[in-house]
């Protein structure tokens, strides 16, 4: 393995270990996020227990879905990529920015104490990886 792929490597594996954190939270987190509250105007406990029921819905269900990309991206990195997969590669690349991209617009749309500005720090990892590791220095 090439010095820029170790590189690369460990950009994505800090990206993953994010995507793991949001997964973890998300999966497991009794209550909607203060920046939920925040956006609702109303504090959790006072929302109809369908509404509540459905929110915690939503959000197990993105953390399970960041659950398994990361898994998915454990894989990819650990194997294919490391070994100089350009297809392991693309697949990382679009998988992450298929995810993200439209998570940093949602967030912003949410309000200003939501994590958008880590998620605008693991896109430009993304590219900062993939910059890296297909052009050598």
């Amino acid at each position: 393995m090439t010095t820029r792929l170790l590189i690369a490597s460990v950009l994505l594996y800090l990206v993953t270990l994010a995507v793991l954190g949001f997964a973890a939270i998300y999966s497991f987190r009794p209550k909607v996020m203060p920046y939920h509250e925040e956006f609702l105007g109303v504090r959790f406990e006072e929302l109809d227990p369908k509404v509540r029921t459905l929110m915690l819905a939503l959000m197990r269900v993105s953390g399970v879905t960041f659950f398994a990309i990361a898994v998915g991206l454990v894989i990819l990195i650990t194997g294919p990529f490391r070994q100089g997969s350009q297809g392991a590669a693309w697949a990382i690349y679009a998988t992450l920015l298929a995810a993200l991209v439209p998570m940093f617009f949602l967030t912003r749309q949410i309000g200003r104490r939501t994590p958008w500005p880590v998620v605008l720090l693991l896109i430009a990892l993304v590219v900062a990886a993939a910059a890296i590791a297909q052009f050598p220095t």
